[in-house]
């Protein structure tokens, strides 16, 4: 058996499917999902801007009766129709895209600039020569063997592809390098997609009007249930937005306790359900009032926040705990600690 690197840039693979020479394998289509409209556009958005995707593999034969080679899609074969139907027009990249002047746009109307960068993009295949089916499901299973297993959120968002999958997608792009920058997430964090599950805890807890102890079963629930349709997305985003509009104003946040990820949850969720019918404190006051917070999660300088520290003291996503700390924060935001 022989594996061949054999990159093919995307004019060239769309044009070997539309005349035959490059086929999909239905032998080895894991699942009979079709990708939504908005994990096409995603990936469409990743090429243009020459990010990298997964590898393709393709399986080379020879058809005796035309006395051609074919290559058929043993994997990759949602991206690979992704790329097709973009190229013949089947959909536009989203308007929501991070590039604004390629908002909308289908390949006949993007500007050549991007045409040329779709167009010319080398995608990464490795190319089956002279191998049996079982010696291609053996290689499949060899890489699985060793690679980096996936957590609880890499497992979700590579099962899902709904209305929820993209929509905190979407608030990770517009939030996550902030919440590095206050300290509540580091690069590694993100790496492994712990600002999806932040973001996706805190819209469990505004879905269901409650703090809820947390795990991967009740946050698989949430995107299982709005995977089609979530009819609050307005109203969970503007509360998220607003939430983080207020804490991203508040500079002086950097480096203090109060923003580890399972207290600052409380902080923004505090705020999303309070601020529309509560007055904060002078910023001073609220100020003082994390730093004591911050202070006494380290120390037992402040004998009057006992339950807080038991509660803060380390991570958790037991509903009590939350609570509690929830309960503190809001205190701290809306009246004296003490």
């Amino acid at each position: 058996m022989l594996i061949n690197p054999s990159p093919m840039n995307v004019l060239d693979y769309c044009n070997a499917f539309i005349d035959g020479s490059i086929k999909v394998d239905a032998n080895y289509q894991r699942t009979d999902k079709v990708w939504p409209e908005k994990a096409k556009q995603y990936l469409i958005e990743t090429i243009i801007l020459g990010y990298p995707i997964p590898k393709l593999f393709l399986h080379q034969k020879i058809d005796l009766k035309s006395k051609k080679s074919i290559k058929y899609v043993v994997d990759g074969q949602q991206r690979s129709r992704a790329i097709i139907e973009y190229f013949t027009g089947k959909y536009s990249i989203s308007n929501s895209t991070s590039i604004p002047d390629m908002a909308g746009k289908y390949f006949d109307s993007l500007h050549e600039d991007y045409q040329n960068a779709f167009l010319s993009y080398s995608l990464p295949i490795d190319l089956f020569v002279s191998a049996s089916r079982e010696e291609i499901i053996e290689t499949f299973r060899r890489i699985n063997s060793y690679t980096v297993p996936l957590n609880a959120e890499e497992k979700r968002h590579a099962n899902y592809q709904g209305i929820m999958k993209w929509f905190i997608y979407d608030l990770a792009r517009k939030f996550s390098e902030k919440l590095t920058v206050i300290g509540a997430l580091t690069e590694k964090n993100l790496s492994r997609m712990a600002d999806f599950k932040f973001l996706s805890e805190i819209i469990l807890f505004l879905d269901r009007g409650e703090i809820v102890t947390t795990g991967a079963k009740l946050l698989d629930s949430l995107y299982s249930k709005y995977d089609n349709d979530f009819p609050k997305i307005n109203f969970v985003n503007d509360k998220i937005e607003d939430s983080m509009s207020v804490i991203f104003k508040w500079d002086w946040l950097e480096g203090l306790n109060v923003v580890k990820p399972y207290i600052l949850q409380m902080i923004i969720l505090s705020i999303a359900n309070n601020h529309d019918h509560m007055q904060f404190l002078p910023e001073y006051q609220i100020r003082e009032n994390f730093s004591q917070l911050s202070e006494a999660i380290e120390s037992d300088t402040h004998p009057h926040l006992d339950k807080f520290v038991a509660a803060a003291s380390r991570t958790t996503n037991d509903k009590v705990r939350k609570t509690v700390i929830y309960e503190y924060v809001t205190r701290a935001m809306y009246e004296p600690l003490s």
